[in-house]
């Protein structure tokens, strides 16, 4: 079998989930809790070498050519390190997030300067490595005449998140969906205008967010959470906005104060024009063997019946109005599996196809 693993390479490269799942600390060392590329890298080759792994495996090998052989009923493949394999079946599995996309700054179809992907770094020309130094960089604020810019969507990233492709010198780079504009931000607040939004989970982090963001655009909106200091917070950080803004106190897994929230929001702002179920929580990091019911039960009541509660207990109200929206926050552990986060994984999996079985509705 040959199965490519991504890496990240970049410098400060950091992984996104807990650094226990990748890499376990020896004792007595001092724990980051999202463990570094270098470390993760260094942990492979570890497992690598414990296990005689360096063999069988074909470890940073591409595959250079494919052929069918319709005698053999086999897949010829050949790679760049001319190892030759033969394979009844051939999974090509790109994931989500393969479609290239490069982000829409003036000029970058026709630039002619150096160009790769950030999770494939190349060191040659900036200098330094994956913990830094990058002194060659110094002397490169502009490049064949073309001012240095700021990547407005964050980096190596393009305008709806998906990974940049590495451009090459003389290369034409693929067309792009053209970033946001000013006038469809405005677009985009001019919807908002006067409508009446419930954000679940509005007390921290992205439900604070989103009851801020949406405040901006001149939406109102009635933000839920079962901590009534960090809601307190949020209408803090709401300023002027504040006015606009409403809190909640409510454990969204409770189904009776889920089922008296939309009277409370309408004597409040009048109706409701869509609902954000943002709540949710993880689980321990730890095998579904280990974790007890009462971790289960959280999850799956936060996770699951928190917006089913909130669906069920809006939508009478929602399909009376010219124009509502319901969203629901998923995860990638919906789409894969997360070691340590199997019921978490399973909530919003649920999540995700009980919004799709909705819309067939």
């Amino acid at each position: 079998m040959y199965t490519a693993v991504y890496l990240g390479q970049q410098s400060g490269c950091v992984q996104d989930v807990h650094g226990r799942v990748h890499a376990p600390r020896p004792p007595g060392r001092k724990e980051e809790k999202y463990a570094k590329a270098p470390e993760i890298f260094a942990h492979c080759q570890r497992i690598g070498r414990q296990f005689d792994l360096y063999k069988a495996a074909l470890f940073q090998t591409q595959i250079a050519k494919m052929d069918w052989d319709e005698n053999t009923r086999r897949w010829n493949v050949t790679t760049t390190r001319d190892d030759k394999l033969a394979a009844r079946f051939v999974i090509i599995a790109g994931g989500i997030m393969h479609k290239a996309k490069l982000p829409g700054i003036p000029g970058i179809e026709t630039f002619q300067g150096h160009g790769f992907h950030t999770s494939r770094w190349d060191y040659s020309y900036t200098g330094g490595g994956p913990t830094g130094g990058m002194t060659r960089l110094a002397d490169k604020p502009r490049e064949r005449g073309l001012p240095a810019r700021v990547h407005p969507h964050g980096g190596g990233r393009g305008p709806v998140g998906d990974p940049l492709p590495v451009v090459r010198h003389g290369e034409r780079p693929l067309p792009v969906r053209p970033r946001v504009r000013a006038r469809d931000r405005e677009g985009t607040a001019m919807k908002l205008q006067k409508k009446i939004v419930v954000v679940t989970g509005g007390g921290s982090g992205l439900g604070r967010e989103l009851v801020l963001a949406l405040l901006s655009r001149g939406a109102s909106v009635a933000a839920v959470d079962i901590n009534a200091a960090a809601l307190e917070e949020t209408v803090k950080l709401a300023g002027m906005n504040g006015a606009n803004l409403a809190t909640y106190t409510v454990n969204v897994a409770d189904r009776a104060q889920v089922e008296a929230l939309p009277e409370r929001v309408i004597s409040r702002f009048g109706a409701v024009d869509g609902i954000i179920n943002n709540a949710g929580v993880i689980q321990p990091f730890v095998k579904l063997k280990d974790l007890d019911y009462a971790a289960i039960d959280r999850v799956m009541n936060v996770n699951l019946f928190g917006t089913l509660y909130m669906t069920k207990s809006f939508l009478p109200h929602l399909l009376a109005r010219p124009e509502a929206h319901i969203t629901n926050i998923s995860s990638m552990g919906g789409f894969l599996p997360v070691p340590g986060q199997t019921i978490y994984g399973a909530s919003k999996a649920a999540v995700k196809l009980q919004m799709r079985g909705l819309l067939s509705q």
